[in-house]
């Protein structure tokens, strides 16, 4: 039986993704995004922030998600679009029996969707 992550706040997810940014190199991204935390939110949040922001990253690094970053020349981080947040904090992510943390992924499609009724127009016509 497969369960869900449950969705989180967008902002949550973006400061989930500081934390993980300000300390990156200094150990477990797990372990950044605890301490952020820790007094504020439940475990089982902290847990869906962690996986959701896992989830992303593998996505942003696939075709897919190259859309929906942006390389930054002589920097070894890539901008995130806004949209590709919201879709990341709130689209179906589904864990499977038996599934390995790093194995727990977005449907590519399905979040591409989501994604895209996240984004906004630029212009007008």
């Amino acid at each position: 039986m497969q369960s869900f992550v449950e969705p989180v706040p967008v902002d949550l997810l973006i400061r989930a993704n500081d934390a993980v940014s300000r300390n990156a190199g200094q150990g477990l991204a797990d372990v950044s995004i605890i301490a952020e935390f820790a007094n504020e939110l439940r475990p089982d949040t902290i847990i869906a922030l962690s996986y959701r922001l896992r989830a992303m990253a593998m996505l942003a690094a696939s075709p897919v998600g190259a859309a929906w970053t942006l390389n930054v020349r002589g920097k070894p981080y890539k901008l995130v679009s806004e949209a590709f947040f919201a879709a990341a904090a709130e689209a179906p992510l589904e864990i499977e029996p038996l599934q390995l943390v790093g194995e727990i992924s977005f449907d590519p499609q399905s979040f591409l969707e989501y994604a895209l009724t996240k984004a906004r127009t630029a212009g007008s016509a």
